[in-house]
């Protein structure tokens, strides 16, 4: 038998914190979006990255791509 955590996962979840950025660039130029989205999380100063999400549209005629970050702030002590 397993012993029990202390507290639950929904317990635990309760304390998470995610907060999420977007940057969209439309001139379909991956490079340029990669710059902004670096340059992005500089600016944010000492952070956790959970996630970095790419998108681009499905019809090739459109350009836009868009880049989401996924981050939390670190504890500054």
């Amino acid at each position: 038998m397993e012993k029990e955590t202390p507290q639950g996962l929904r317990e635990l979840a309760a304390s998470w914190t995610c907060n999420p950025f977007s940057v969209t660039n439309h001139d379909g130029d991956p490079v340029a979006l990669l710059r902004k989205v670096a340059a992005s999380i500089e600016e944010l100063g000492p952070v956790h990255i959970m996630d970095i999400t790419y998108r681009s549209p499905p019809d090739p005629s459109i350009t836009e791509i868009t880049m989401s970050v996924y981050f939390s702030l670190d504890d500054e002590d």
